[in-house]
């Protein structure tokens, strides 16, 4: 069975790990197999106070919304009380997003592309997102 870790960015990752993730700037799950658990350090067990969980997680279900008015720079409409995690699925158009405090527009802040997800792990409050160009709708899932 797959284990299932959320490593730092710019980690050197096990030998023999089958593929790479060149500039990550969050963190982000990677899958390991069994005959390569025992190359994992210690230190890369940061999910789940400290352990290694077999993927998948168990996240429960806190709501969903879709955004569709994405013209000028918006943070989510609603936020469950209980969601820690939010997975955001890109249609239509590419979207930016900021979550420094500063407005994302349609040329400055972290793109994502269309048909893509984000697994957003930040402060749910804070992310703000703006359309490049019209058309782009948001699906988002909400977990704890």
């Amino acid at each position: 069975m797959a284990a299932q870790l959320w490593l730092p960015p710019h980690t050197a990752y096990p030998i023999g790990f089958s593929g790479q993730i060149p500039g990550l700037s969050f963190w982000s799950p990677v899958v390991i197999d069994s005959s390569q658990s025992s190359n994992v350090p210690a230190s890369w067990t940061q999910f789940s106070g400290g352990s290694v969980s077999s993927a998948p997680y168990s996240y429960t279900p806190q709501g969903y919304q879709q955004m569709t008015s994405l013209g000028t720079a918006t943070g989510f409409t609603s936020i469950p009380a209980s969601a820690k995690y939010a997975f955001i699925t890109v249609s239509g158009a590419i979207v930016r997003y900021r979550d420094d405090g500063q407005a994302p527009t349609a040329s400055t802040g972290v793109p994502i592309q269309i048909n893509t997800q984000l697994q957003y792990f930040g402060n749910l409050s804070a992310i703000e997102f703006i359309q490049e160009t019209s058309g782009a709708v948001l699906d988002i899932a909400f977990y704890s």
